[in-house]
């Protein structure tokens, strides 16, 4: 039995496994992140989790980008907020990666859930520069879809904004949430308690056995990112987290 307790989301495939491999925007190291084809590499080579990235379209549609800007993983420029999800779609969002990804699209959350909502659970990370008084509108837009497809039990919503998870368990308080801490100086006992979060997603730099140990009174599990040495997961593993994002899914995964 688990030894975390509260709200946590179940793996689809393998509901009992201890040790989760989460694709870090898919498997980005074969398909251009957060495109529906990184995500169907990472379910192929045996992730548990996949990890998505998600803003507002111009009308408050979730897609899933992970920058701000177009300008790096898109043919596009300008904000994503400032344009239409017509407009969106019609841009090409994997010839960067490489020419046979040129029919690429930026995803809806909706389409996500729609083809893989079922195969495997997912990780919804949530933006800072996404939730502002230019969308304040974010979290209601992630937590309605995630009801409209009756996913709440294998969908976790992350942020680096305490605002952010404080704002989902109000709203929801049965979504699993966790927060994600990359700054040593943060103090995670209080994040934990501020938030109400049901996770703790941290850098390499922060983690620690004494940390597994905090968590472990409070009934919070310790999630790792970016992990991409085999290796280094084990050793992970050994001390306590319960999962590590990466970009590598076949090499943690194998």
């Amino acid at each position: 039995m688990s030894r975390f307790f509260g709200c946590q989301p179940c793996l689809i495939d393998r509901p009992n496994k201890d040790l989760w491999i989460i694709g870090h925007r898919g498997f980005p190291r074969v398909a251009p992140e957060n495109t529906l084809t990184s995500f169907e590499k990472a379910i192929e080579y045996g992730a548990d989790m996949v990890e998505l990235d998600v803003t507002l379209s111009r009308e408050g549609v979730p897609v899933v980008i992970h920058d701000s800007h177009l300008s790096r993983t898109t043919d596009g420029k300008g904000f994503v907020r400032r344009h239409s999800l017509s407009s969106l779609r019609k841009l090409d969002a994997g010839s960067w990666f490489g020419k046979e990804f040129r029919q690429e699209f930026i995803p809806t959350l909706s389409e996500v859930f729609e083809l893989f909502g079922s195969r495997i659970s997912i990780n919804i990370e949530i933006k800072k520069e996404s939730f502002s008084k230019r969308q304040p509108w974010v979290v209601e837009a992630v937590l309605r879809t995630i009801e409209d497809f009756g996913l709440r039990k294998s969908t976790v919503v992350s942020s680096f904004s305490p605002e952010v998870v404080r704002q989902i368990k109000r709203k929801s308080s049965k979504q699993p949430t966790a927060i994600l801490v990359s700054n040593r100086g943060k103090k995670a006992k209080n994040l934990i308690r501020q938030t109400g979060a049901d996770a703790l997603h941290v850098s390499l730099e922060c983690f620690s056995e004494s940390l597994v140990e905090d968590m472990d009174l409070l009934g919070i599990p310790v999630r790792v990112f970016t992990i991409n040495e085999k290796r280094t997961a084990t050793r992970l593993f050994r001390q306590g987290a319960q999962a590590v994002f990466t970009d590598e899914v076949k090499k943690l995964a194998g």
